[in-house]
């Protein structure tokens, strides 16, 4: 079978504290921004099977949106320079709900932390603290390349 994760980066102050979690300092480092990694599991054992570790996807934080003013266009990225600073949480196959071969449809999540209180740039957005918060997507994934 197939398991796929979502990853995020690891925070550079946990990750460079000497740490039980994480077997000492740097160990748990991953430089990409979240993303989706797929690897093939052996039936007989449950182990992954070695080589088959895939990043099928990577957040792009330079789609930065906010779909409640009339320029979407216009919303800012309040941790643009902060690495990690949107989370990729939430995986399902749907695959099946659509006659397509299980692994190549996903509904996956992405938590934008940064686009939040809008309004202090954009005063008609609704990612306020009052209502949506912060920024966010549900996506349809399409893995093409699966048997690649």
């Amino acid at each position: 079978g197939m398991l796929c994760v979502q990853e995020d980066k690891a925070e550079d102050d946990t990750a460079s504290q000497d740490e039980v979690l994480f077997n000492g300092p740097g160990v748990a480092v991953n430089p990409n921004e979240a993303g989706i990694v797929c690897f093939d599991v052996d039936a007989n054992s449950n182990v992954a099977v070695p080589g088959s570790f895939e990043r099928i996807a990577s957040v792009d934080r330079s789609v930065v949106k906010d779909a409640s003013i009339d320029d979407p266009e216009t919303a800012i990225d309040r941790n643009l320079h902060q690495g990690g600073a949107w989370e990729s949480s939430g995986i399902i196959d749907v695959s099946e709900l659509f006659d397509e071969e299980p692994g190549t449809l996903f509904i996956v999540n992405v938590q934008a932390h940064g686009i939040d209180d809008q309004d202090s740039f954009n005063l008609d957005s609704r990612i306020t603290d009052d209502d949506l918060v912060e920024g966010g997507q549900l996506i349809l994934l399409t893995r093409d390349d699966k048997d690649d």
